[in-house]
């Protein structure tokens, strides 16, 4: 029977080089084991690092979120440059690992199994891979460190949409003529914007009259209707057609009168943009 050789992963480079970045597959032991582990780490400080963005820096605060941001670009600059160092490094360790492989390959076909030489081959062989291992772990480190860059940057990027100020065009403030099924009441709706904040007064021709208050945020306007007798009976909400000067909605009572209607549709016309001035 062929005696099996003493070192069966020491074979010809074309079979032995190992790819730098072997998957870790489960916890096992040794050396998989301390990877799966460190790969557990860097999960939990993934997450950390997200979550910490919002705790620390509150929507509003835009100065703040500006400033973070900006450091994380600068920080990203300096993890692309030193991922650049460690990559070359990398390649560099793998090289030395092949050069060692097919040197120990040649050893094994010509050396007495178990010689001074291949023992010393076998030493070289170890420490080569070894450092090839911690090439690729550095290698690994610093491209997770970007990844988790590039994901604070982009949270960042949004919170900071979110908190800058928007510039809210002023499309409601003037006087409208109102018409409101399902029993065709019609009146007027003096309204007046400041940014998504919206107010005015009403009068219809059944008689009643009031306050209006309410949103105007992404062309979507909602009123609640305060009458002078009766209080808040009722909301309007309503979208604006753009450069129509126009409104269509739906409306709806905040409690049910006794054979009065459910709510139903509603429109507007603007007749001025002055309060206080008709057709």
């Amino acid at each position: 029977m062929t005696p099996s050789p003493p070192y069966p992963h020491i074979m010809p480079r074309a079979t032995s080089a190992r790819p730098a970045s072997a998957s870790v597959r489960g916890p096992g032991r040794g050396p998989n084991r301390a990877a799966w582990t460190a790969a557990v780490v860097v999960c939990l400080t993934v997450v950390s690092a997200l979550v910490a963005v919002p705790a620390a820096a509150q929507p509003g605060d835009e100065t703040f979120l500006r400033r973070e941001l900006e450091i994380e670009r600068r920080l990203l600059r300096q993890d692309l440059t030193d991922y650049s160092g460690v990559r070359q490094a990398e390649l560099q360790a793998q090289n030395r690992l092949d050069t060692v492989a097919d040197q120990v390959s040649a050893a094994v076909q010509r050396t007495t199994p178990g010689s001074a030489d291949l023992v010393r081959m076998r030493q070289l062989l170890d420490e080569a891979t070894a450092t090839v291992e911690a090439a690729v772990a550095r290698s690994r480190n610093v491209r997770q460190s970007i990844d988790r860059r590039l994901q604070r940057m982009a949270l960042l990027t949004t919170m900071v949409a979110a908190s800058a100020p928007r510039s809210v065009e002023n499309v409601l403030s003037g006087v409208w003529n109102v018409a409101i099924a399902p029993a065709d009441v019609r009146g007027t709706f003096e309204l007046r914007q400041d940014g998504t904040v919206v107010s005015g007064t009403y009068r219809l021709d059944d008689g009643s009259r009031g306050s209006l208050r309410g949103t105007f945020i992404d062309g979507r306007l909602l009123l609640e209707r305060v009458d002078s007798n009766a209080g808040f009976n009722g909301v309007f909400e309503a979208y604006v057609a753009t450069g129509a000067g126009r409104l269509a909605g739906f409306w709806q009572p905040t409690e049910l009168a006794a054979g009065g209607p459910g709510g139903g549709g509603w429109a507007a016309v603007k007749v001025s943009s002055s309060i206080g001035e008709g057709p």
